[in-house]
């Protein structure tokens, strides 16, 4: 009987769990941060994919491998952040907006990168070290500066 307690206690669970999920979902991508999160996560794979490609595989710099890579990652974020957060057509001005953070954090991340190379990181863990470390800030400035 105790079996069959844990099977049916389970089987409940799993059965709740299948029925909150969709929800959950739903309401981490109606948010403004989870649309944000889904979309820079999108931008990380390709940005990593290509950084991991170009220096790991290919043998490129890691400086050559990493602009390559945050640029592609750029135009990919930018064009879906600003379709999820501007509430107008102002294009050149949140262009200019998103260049000036880029700036900052493309300098960031390349520092990084080359910091974890001295370190013997390898450069997927300083690329993600980061972008974590990016994160928060961006999203601040995206919503009150950038896309304003």
């Amino acid at each position: 009987t105790a079996t069959i307690w844990t099977l049916r206690g389970a089987m409940a669970a799993q059965t709740q769990v299948r029925a909150w999920t969709p929800r959950l979902v739903q309401t981490f991508m109606a948010s403004a941060i989870g649309r944000y999160l889904m979309i820079g996560g999108l931008s990380y794979v390709v940005d990593v994919g290509l950084l991991f490609l170009l220096a790991e595989v290919l043998g490129a710099p890691v400086w050559v491998a990493g602009s390559v890579s945050y640029w592609t990652g750029v135009l990919i974020n930018f064009s879906l952040n600003r379709r999820t957060m501007s509430s107008s057509g102002r294009v050149h001005t949140q262009a200019a907006r998103y260049g000036v953070l880029l700036c900052v954090n493309f300098l960031v991340t390349l520092g990084a990168l080359q910091l974890g190379e001295r370190l013997s990181v390898p450069v997927v863990v300083a690329k993600t070290v980061a972008v974590v470390v990016l994160t928060g800030a961006n999203f601040g400035l995206y919503r009150r500066w950038v896309f304003a």
